[in-house]
């Protein structure tokens, strides 16, 4: 039933199953980082710009290393690439436990080093997965796999939200990131071709209209969402605390079966008319809630469109189209 929904072109299972395994391993690891360093700033209670300065370290530790991971995954096997990634990154994920009475420069020092260790090898996870697929069943393979771990990465987070003992959650933190080594036992390498990768600058891929044409409405869409939500949150809890409430539970939900049927219509009808078709009807959602603003009907139409974007822009911006365009240069 699997490989009929995958379509032609299939993935042997082995490397289906490592796709998985990574995806739940890297982006469970990613969903459990808040409540983890959450766990560890309660320790030394950080004013406004001590965390602000930990928080900002970590997320541009992860930028830069990418950068630096695109160098240095050229220089050695992509698989063996991503196994020392994921045992050195289960290791360090283990040095929270270290901080039970830290100060603030030793967690900046935590946050930088976990940044870094997951940045780094990011690059060659979605080149992997590039590799193993093909434009045709892109979609529907990384709609799985990302669903999976969608699920499973804030579940897990959710579980060691409230959990104040540093050593379990560490533990479970580094054994998220340790499920990735089960790849070992599947030995996807041999389903892989071993293609000689053409030297790409990143001069070239700046020039690329393509690449710049989705990185822009990319970015418009978190920025115009972020704006938006600084205004909805706190219209709504003024409105309805249970509005608030219904839109926590309710777009994740609906957000993870987008990820699905996005998938699907992505190999179906082509990414770009998915990401118009999502651009046109989120913008409809804010023209109608700047209007009417206290018609609760209108809310619930807002939330699951909001949700059903997120969910297809996601799919698509974090996992397909960068595939598809460097698999075209």
């Amino acid at each position: 039933m699997l490989r009929k929904f995958l379509g032609e072109n299939n993935i042997s299972k082995c490397n289906f199953l490592a796709i998985t395994i990574l995806f739940v391993s890297v982006f469970g690891w990613y969903y459990m980082t808040q409540p983890v360093i959450e766990t560890v700033l309660t320790n030394i209670e950080p004013t406004y710009s001590e965390n602000l300065a930990i928080w900002a370290t970590f997320y541009f530790s992860i930028i830069g290393a990418s950068i630096l991971g695109t160098f240095v995954s050229k220089k050695v096997s992509r698989i063996k690439f991503l196994y020392t990634w994921i045992a050195v990154g289960t290791i360090i994920s283990l040095a929270p436990v270290l901080l039970t009475t830290a100060s603030f420069e030793q967690i900046l020092i935590v946050s930088l080093v976990l940044g870094a260790s997951f940045g780094i090898g990011v690059p060659s996870f979605f080149a992997y997965f590039t590799e193993c697929t093909v434009v045709e069943n892109r979609g529907r393979i990384g709609s799985i796999s990302f669903l999976i771990a969608n699920i499973s990465g804030p579940v897990l987070a959710i579980l060691t939200a409230n959990e104040t003992n540093l050593v379990v959650v560490t533990v479970i933190f580094a054994l998220v990131r340790g499920i990735g080594l089960t790849i070992f036992f599947l030995n996807p390498e041999k389903q892989i071709s071993q293609q000689t990768p053409r030297n790409v600058s990143f001069l070239s891929v700046l020039r690329d209209r393509t690449f710049l044409l989705y990185f822009v409405a990319w970015s418009m869409f978190p920025l115009i969402d972020s704006f938006e939500k600084t205004l909805v949150v706190p219209h709504l809890s003024d409105l309805s605390l249970e509005l608030v409430q219904i839109m926590n539970v309710l777009e994740p939900l609906v957000a993870t079966l987008a990820i699905l049927i996005g998938g699907i219509m992505c190999d179906w009808i082509g990414r770009k008319k998915i990401v118009l078709s999502g651009f046109v009807s989120l913008g409809a959602a804010y023209g109608v809630i700047s209007f009417i603003t206290d018609f609760e009907p209108l809310w619930y139409i807002y939330f699951v469109i909001d949700a059903i974007a997120w969910g297809l822009f996601g799919l698509i911006f974090f996992i397909i189209i960068w595939g598809d365009i460097a698999k075209t240069n």
